[in-house]
């Protein structure tokens, strides 16, 4: 179910949770703690897979510590939890005896780009799978089933329905989930973050799209400010964007707020070979810094395309986390020039000069959300925390 979710990317936001599925952080592989970004890919992962069991009613720990789902309830949870087609349908192969007929339902959502969720019920358990893939020769349909796991008994392979493994009882009471995809064609890659949810979340933007584009005024009437494009003095702003972030005309940040938009790499997307990063100062301009250590000065109202820094790259995790946190980094332990850590009110709590050991510790009683910046020999990183 989920495989099949990340194949479509979809639905960008899920509308009874506060949070968006970071897409892009869900590499096809999870290989391992070595990966820059494994903190929040496996992070990702694991809650897109969390709904699912959730919205499907998993239940666990039966017979030797299995989980089980029924994939009536998968589509259920397709369609009312996740915003996917009611067109999609389960069918039971024992409803269509005919094998051609069976085999083309299966062929037909293969042709249209539609992976099928395939079941099958024996009797000491069962087991799931996405059909990714079919051969035909003369009468001779091999499917590709994907098991979801690697290095066990069974690996993706092909095989014809009547012989998925040598175990005969999966060969038997099959069904399937056909016709899934999502209501609307939204890719996550490509989509505008709306005001009213960023409103929501009180200027916190958890996941990132490819373009963030922040909108004209929202409409009076409707419970929100009709001029949200305005930051106001003590606020905290941070807009994070994987290529281009496009602030429109009559975007405007208040002296005492503070503003950051940065571009954040997501290789599902696309290899970005730049970042970004913006800082306002007293004048309520903004500061680009580039790879040459040259600041350009702009106002606002007339950002309106993209500028590219560099491709260092820089994180902290655990995030949130309780005043400890690591930076992890592939720069050269000379290149940092110093840490400073900020409270919303713009005061510094921790500094330090280089960086001897990656785990930062700040004062006992930080609380809140917190700015870092990290000053290197090119350019300034200025990331977001929250510490509990």
């Amino acid at each position: 179910m989920g495989q099949v979710m990340k194949y479509w990317n979809y639905p960008v936001y899920l509308p009874n949770k506060t949070y968006q599925y970071d897409w892009c952080n869900m590499p096809d592989t999870l290989l391992s703690s070595d990966s820059l970004n494994y903190e929040k890919e496996r992070n990702a992962i694991a809650r897109l897979l969390k709904d699912c069991a959730d919205a499907a009613n998993t239940v666990y720990c039966i017979a030797q510590c299995n989980s089980s789902a029924t994939l009536i309830d998968a589509r259920h949870a397709l369609v009312n939890d996740f915003g996917y087609s009611n067109d999609a349908n389960h069918r039971l192969r024992s409803s269509h005896p005919n094998d051609a007929n069976w085999k083309n339902f299966i062929k037909t959502d293969l042709d249209n780009g539609r992976p099928v969720i395939y079941g099958s019920i024996g009797i000491f358990d069962g087991h799931w799978w996405v059909i990714d893939g079919y051969e035909s020769n003369g009468s001779n349909d091999i499917f590709h089933f994907n098991w979801g796991w690697t290095e066990r008994e069974y690996d993706d392979n092909w095989f014809t329905i009547d012989n998925i493994t040598e175990n005969p009882h999966w060969n038997s009471l099959q069904e399937a989930i056909f016709e899934i995809h999502p209501d609307l064609n939204q890719d996550y890659c490509n989509f505008t973050f709306p005001l009213t949810l960023h409103f929501d979340l009180g200027g916190i933007q958890e996941n990132v799209p490819k373009t963030f584009t922040v909108l004209e005024s929202v409409p009076s009437g409707n419970g929100f400010p009709t001029s949200y494009h305005t930051i106001v003095s003590g606020q905290a702003v941070e807009y994070v964007a994987h290529k281009r972030i496009v602030l429109q005309t009559g975007f405007k940040v208040e002296a005492g707020a503070h503003f950051i938009a940065r571009i954040e790499p997501c290789e599902s997307c696309e290899t970005l070979q730049s970042m970004l990063f913006l800082t306002q100062n007293e004048d309520s301009t903004l500061n680009l810094y580039n790879a040459n250590d040259t600041s350009l000065q702009k106002s606002f109202e007339n950002l309106q395309e993209e500028e590219r820094a560099s491709n260092k790259f820089i994180d902290l995790f655990p995030n949130p986390n309780n005043g400890t946190f690591t930076i992890k980094t592939n720069l050269d332990e000379e290149e940092i020039l110093s840490i400073q850590v900020y409270n919303i009110l713009g005061q510094r709590i921790y500094k330090q000069t280089g960086i001897s050991d990656n785990t930062i510790q700040l004062p006992h009683s930080a609380k809140g959300i917190f700015w870092v910046e990290i000053m290197t020999q090119s350019q300034p990183f200025i990331k977001k925390i929250t510490v509990q």
